[in-house]
């Protein structure tokens, strides 16, 4: 009975879309937060729209990865969750565009290339098989859902602070994204043409230490010009050099949790600890 339980807890709080929606909400968050607006359920409503769109994908997908088939096994139970969950997100959005066509266009970006990512015919690609495409559609899907749409939503901003993080945000999802095309390296069908198919693990591993010291460099000026609270930027830092530490252990195929817990949210978690630490006691 115990190893049944203990399995199910793997199945929905491990190999599932759980910790990429709770990251979905924490950097639509983190994004509000730098607009100092507390539209704290924008955050939620992003965080439900992401929890049903992998729901989608993974549901259409032919990847025979382990956080698929762990899916797929709980199928039914994650059904209710994911309407439950998509409706609610739109509603939340709804309520703050308070207009149908704005809702729809805010979301028609993101909605569409979910919905295509894992379509597939027998004469045509896929989106994520389009050479070299994959970790750029990924990276401007998050990037969309979790800065564009709270900057449309909120409409009050700098725009060379919109444009700092537009840059930001895109760079940070790719040194977030390229260590899962490391795991699926002996997955990923030879056509992908992802970056460690190119030039392999190891330079994989140095091209993201040196984003990931760029982007640090970057919180760095956008805190020296005011564009950034100095406690978000080096938050940011922290997380990002938790992150470098994870890339370091990362190698194809390891998960059981590694990067479906680990890599996807706990540099999040320490992002947020900092920026909470220094906010009660300052």
């Amino acid at each position: 009975m115990l190893k049944v339980f203990t399995l199910f807890l793997s199945r929905v709080f491990i190999h599932s879309q759980f910790w990429v929606a709770l990251m979905a909400f924490f950097l639509t968050l983190l994004t509000l937060f730098e607009l100092k607006s507390d539209a704290f359920k924008l955050a939620i409503s992003v965080g439900m729209l992401t929890w049903g769109g992998y729901t989608y994908i993974r549901s259409f997908s032919n990847a025979n990865t382990l956080n698929h088939r762990h899916y797929k096994a709980l199928k039914l139970f994650y059904l209710p969750i994911t309407l439950v969950s998509l409706s609610y997100g739109i509603y939340v959005l709804y309520a703050f565009t308070n207009h149908l066509l704005i809702t729809t266009l805010t979301l028609l970006p993101s909605a569409l290339l979910v919905f295509l990512y894992p379509l597939k015919k027998s004469w045509l690609l896929s989106i994520r098989e389009f050479p070299g495409i994959k970790l750029i559609v990924i990276s401007f899907s998050w990037l969309w859902l979790t800065t564009c749409i709270p900057l449309i939503v909120i409409q009050d901003f700098n725009p060379l602070h919109a444009a700092s993080m537009f840059l930001q945000r895109f760079l940070l999802m790719m040194v977030w994204i390229l260590p899962f095309d490391i795991r699926d390296l002996n997955i990923d069908k030879k056509q992908i043409k992802t970056i460690p198919q190119q030039i392999g693990v190891d330079s994989t591993k140095q091209l993201i230490y040196i984003i990931v010291f760029i982007l640090q460099l970057s919180y760095l000026l956008t805190a020296w010009l005011s564009l950034t609270q100095v406690i978000v930027s080096l938050s940011y830092i922290a997380g990002l050099e938790v992150l470098s530490l994870l890339v370091y252990f990362s190698k194809p195929s390891k998960d059981s949790g590694y990067y479906s817990i680990l890599v996807e949210s706990t540099p999040m978690y320490i992002l947020f600890m900092l920026m909470l630490i220094v906010l009660v006691f300052i």
